[in-house]
């Protein structure tokens, strides 16, 4: 007997009842679920601290290509962190842009092989080396400043200050505990 389910999981997951519809992407075949609200996580995430990893040129790379794609006329009502941000990891070469805003980043920077989550204190985020990129969750806040309703993301230059679709020295982010970091590896 013909298996049209067997054939084609796009129409098989249609009616998977453990599979929401549209958290999923198809990749030449390969099905790869992403669900933010699951309790299984990536087999690639990987939150360790051991910093003994980080690649210097990757990151150098990563933080001078977003730097020297900065708008010159950003508009402050419409900002596009995420946007920058993914575009450098394109031209550098260190990953596939998807679409989402900067809290989505996390999710996207999780399944990229070029980067590991690490653990980092809101109070040592300025101490990041260069490339790390920085991904605030909606509305995280550390009592003082507090980040939008689409999150924010941006990269460590290395020397205190951050890069996204505007530089923000170590003064203006937030030192959330909450935030999830990424090194260049």
């Amino acid at each position: 007997m013909f298996n049209f389910f067997a054939l084609n999981p796009f129409i098989f997951n249609m009616f998977n009842p453990f599979m929401p519809f549209g958290n999923y992407w198809q990749n030449y075949g390969n099905l790869r679920y992403t669900n933010q609200n699951s309790i299984f996580t990536h087999a690639n995430y990987n939150n360790n601290t051991n910093h003994s990893t980080y690649n210097e040129a990757k990151g150098e790379l990563l933080a001078n290509t977003i730097l020297n794609g900065l708008p010159t006329n950003r508009d402050p009502q419409n900002p596009l962190c995420a946007r920058y941000v993914k575009n450098g990891i394109v031209k550098s070469g260190l990953g596939r842009y998807e679409l989402g805003n900067g809290e989505d980043s996390q999710y996207m920077l999780r399944r990229n092989l070029n980067f590991k989550e690490i653990k980092v204190k809101g109070s040592e985020l300025e101490n990041l080396k260069k490339g790390c990129a920085v991904v605030y969750d909606a509305f995280d806040s550390d009592g003082v400043n507090t980040i939008g309703k689409d999150g924010h993301v941006m990269v460590s230059l290395g020397d205190g200050r951050f890069v996204s679709d505007k530089i923000e020295d170590a003064s203006e982010i937030v030192k959330s505990d909450n935030a999830h970091v990424f090194m260049v590896v």
